[in-house]
């Protein structure tokens, strides 16, 4: 069986993009009946963090509340999220006003001074039973709450070539966030990353960017690779639970092509980076079961059991939504397809 590989997501802070609700909190019950290995604890689509000293403040004090929770009631490993970057904006006449590399750059170091230091030192203040702190005895690393590296048509204003994936400010900003965390300072951590795969007319250089960097560097420890088939399931849609198997396989990002072959290579695999998946299921699974049943376990026949043929090769992860008041139920199906991984 994959060992320390079963991933479940819990969400603290502001729940939207407007900022103005709130992720519920969870009982140590709710939380203990996850048959996980790790918990990865992060925010949502909120951008607005790293522009507001105390927004950030508030998320960082919501974080170590569910950190020293879940590391008292179960003793797992913990990741710690960090919030996604201000979005590109569009000016007066509707153009969208590129980020600029410096800005980027920027931003890398205000979350190791706003998120990434104040953590660290919360945590070592805690410490554990064998004598160490929390953050060195229970912290895997971080997670990167950025799941697409944008392009020049998606406002950044950026046209990088993959020959120097660091001239695409992003990543040149994930790379630096890196350096830090894996130095002696921070305790050798680690980063992980869940970018979702593409679907429509983007799917070719969506699965392109990950696979560059999920295959030639070593900036991610893993990459949890998004299906979307739960959400937005058609033909189209339903080849990446095929992509995703077949690179988990291969534990190379791998492609697809409009001609319906889903294994093909996009650059050979150079990196120690382990490939996953970010399984999906919500509250609409209790609610319209009609639906999201079915798309739910077209990735469930794809890449649960045996599918993923090496046991140590199945790296999964899950996002279960946030409705508490169903989370017995959905939690029963997370268990259940991490039962069958065995």
């Amino acid at each position: 069986m994959a060992v320390n590989d079963k991933k479940v997501f819990l969400y603290v802070g502001k729940s939207n993009e407007a900022g103005t609700t709130t992720y519920p909190t969870y009982t140590d019950t709710q939380i203990k009946a996850f048959n996980a290995d790790e918990f990865v604890l992060t925010c949502g689509n909120y951008d607005g963090y790293l522009k507001d000293r105390d927004a950030m403040d508030e998320y960082i004090a919501s974080l170590l509340k569910l950190a020293k929770q879940v590391i008292r009631r179960t003793g797992k490993f913990i990741w710690l999220g960090i919030p996604r970057p201000p979005k590109a904006q569009k000016d007066l006449s509707g153009e969208w006003i590129p980020i600029t590399m410096d800005e980027y750059e920027g931003y890398a170091y205000r979350y190791l001074d706003w998120f990434i230091e104040p953590v660290h030192q919360e945590l070592i203040q805690l410490i554990a039973s064998n004598g160490h702190d929390y953050y060195y005895t229970y912290v895997q690393g971080f997670y990167m709450n950025d799941e697409h590296v944008s392009r020049s048509d998606l406002g950044f204003g950026v046209d990088f070539s993959y020959s120097n994936l660091l001239s695409h400010p992003q990543i040149f900003m994930y790379s630096i966030i890196l350096d830090h965390l894996k130095s002696s300072t921070y305790g050798w951590k680690k980063l992980l990353w869940a970018p979702y795969a593409g679907r429509g007319g983007n799917y070719s250089s969506t699965y392109a960017d990950i696979a560059y960097i999920a295959n030639t560097t070593d900036i991610f420890d893993t990459v949890l690779l998004q299906p979307g088939v739960y959400l937005h399931s058609n033909d189209d849609v339903d080849l990446n639970a095929d992509v995703i198997r077949n690179s988990m396989n291969m534990q190379e990002v791998r492609t697809r092509d409009d001609k319906g072959n889903t294994n093909n290579r996009v650059v050979a695999k150079r990196s120690s980076t382990k490939i996953g998946c970010q399984m999906e299921i919500d509250e609409k699974f209790i609610y319209n079961p009609t639906v999201y049943k079915a798309t739910y376990n077209k990735t469930v026949d794809k890449l649960g059991g045996s599918n993923v043929t090496v046991p140590s090769d199945r790296h999964f992860s899950f996002y279960w939504g946030d409705d508490t008041s169903v989370m017995a139920d959905l939690t029963k199906e997370v268990n259940k397809f991490f039962a069958n991984l065995n």
